[in-house]
């Protein structure tokens, strides 16, 4: 059985704590089990959610990038919904298995696949991997990275025992409070179609740096920019459509959803800043407690060498870890050898070895993203720009809507000019094509070729979308 996109993350989300900084607690409470005696087996056992737009941060940079990467993660393979409790595991368990997680509670097999390995398949797989549903957007986010990775006995149920399948998640500390965010900046200025200033320059820069705007940075509210408003107020539901009060305007109840928007953005930034600039650079050792040891307990939990969530604090089971870790890349011979359990010129390079390589593959991962990213951010520009236009165009009409159906098909490599907002014979001759390549016509000579009437538009309405 193929495994689902979202159990990709799943490992991803699972190691990558960002320069270090993944919380820490116990975020779980034990549930009673059954008194049913079920099978004992130990799993190694991580976690993954199921993203949701306007998150604060993202591993992966945004909410599209986390889609492309992993899937919604709305299904298990089986079609079931995700729920508390929903489980993936290997193929040698069946569907609707029932498993009992010490400090978790008891959940049930949905997903399976390759990519949940079994005991000896990979190295250092000590156990057979369990995967546990954490929960939807940015909680179930936070719930995934503080659980990390644990080596866990549990019981194993067939799906037909009397065991209540049930976990009860616990809150947890949002990480931009450890983080140095700045205050959020708050807008006071009323701003609208026609105005000029520094005031609209900085409205065009942040709705650029928020991927709402790709217009000239001008100081012009034009209609670019008010374009670019009126998809920010669709997508925070301010205004339903174009005609409605208030519509393309920067008026108060956008200003306040702007202020918040950008503050997150402003979160994912430094997030990304503290994971990018990390380096290994200071002697660690017992009683230590700074950025430097989550990270090395990261790596730690990742290799799977530390069965402890990260506490930031450089205490004996860290330093236990940090031992096992050194004899096996060879650092040490024994464990009475000096630096034997401290971080010394030796461990930080191979820290920072390993850091390196994990950046590359981040950044191997973040140019596919990229790619698909840049494409799909400009089709929906495109389409939220474009789709107001409602009025039939033909040979001789100008304005507005017919700059937008201009730089769609410029988009659409249709035509090379830029827009003129005049419907001239290269543009009529355009939509011709458009409609030839795309059904909506099957000769030149049929009623209504060149002119943008309503099955060009739904037509074109469905190309942009894609």
């Amino acid at each position: 059985t193929r495994m689902p996109k979202h159990k990709k993350y799943l490992k991803k989300i699972s190691f990558l704590c960002l320069g270090g900084l993944c919380l820490f607690g116990a975020f779980f409470e034990a549930q009673a089990v059954s008194k049913v005696q079920g099978e004992p087996r130990t799993f190694t056992i991580t976690g993954y959610y199921s993203p949701l737009p306007n998150q604060n941060f993202y591993v992966t940079g945004d909410y599209a990038s986390e889609i492309r990467l992993n899937g919604k993660g709305l299904y298990g393979a089986d079609g079931t919904p995700v729920y508390p409790g929903m489980m993936a595991a290997s193929n040698r368990y069946a569907y609707l298995t029932k498993i009992c997680v010490p400090g978790f509670g008891c959940g049930q097999v949905h997903d399976r696949g390759q990519a949940i390995v079994d005991k000896g398949e990979r190295d250092l797989a000590r156990h057979d991997r369990l995967d546990l549903w954490m929960g939807y957007g940015e909680e179930g986010l936070l719930r995934a990275l503080s659980w990390g990775v644990k080596h866990l006995d549990c019981e194993t149920f067939p799906s037909d025992s009397p065991v209540r399948v049930g976990v009860n998640f616990e809150a947890v500390m949002p990480i931009y409070q450890i983080l140095n965010i700045p205050q959020r900046k708050f807008y006071t200025e009323n701003l609208r179609h026609g105005m000029e200033g520094s005031s609209v320059e900085e409205l065009q820069t942040v709705m650029a740096k928020l991927g709402y705007y790709q217009g000239v940075i001008d100081g012009i509210y034009d209609y670019d920019l008010r374009q670019a408003v009126l998809s920010f107020q669709r997508k925070h539901f301010i205004v339903a459509q174009e005609g409605d009060l208030g519509a393309g305007v920067f008026g108060p109840q956008t200003r306040e959803k702007f202020s918040e928007e950008e503050h997150r953005h402003e979160i994912q930034v430094r997030i990304k800043e503290a994971w990018d600039a990390f380096h290994f650079d200071e002697r660690l050792e017992k009683g230590a407690k700074n950025e430097s040891v989550l990270k090395l307990q990261e790596i730690l939990v990742k290799a799977e060498f530390l069965e402890a969530y990260p506490t930031g604090y450089f205490g004996p089971q860290t330093q236990a870890a940090l031992k096992e870790f050194q004899m096996y890349h060879g650092i040490i011979d024994d464990e009475s050898d000096y630096g034997a359990g401290k971080v010394g010129p030796n461990t930080r390079e191979k820290l920072n070895e390993i850091l390196k390589a994990q950046k590359a593959f981040v950044l191997d991962e973040q140019g596919e993203v990229m790619a698909y990213q840049k494409k799909y951010e400009k089709l929906k520009y495109l389409a939220s720009r474009n789709f107001h236009v409602s009025s039939l165009l033909s040979l001789g009409d100008e304005g507005e809507p017919v700059v937008g159906l201009q730089r769609a098909l410029k988009a659409l490599g249709y035509i090379e000019a830029p827009p003129t907002g005049d419907y001239d014979e290269s543009t009529r001759a355009a939509v011709r094509q458009f409609q030839l390549d795309h059904g909506v016509i099957f000769s030149e000579k049929d009623g209504g070729a060149g002119v943008f009437g309503p099955q060009t538009r739904e037509m074109m309405r469905s190309v942009l979308r894609g």
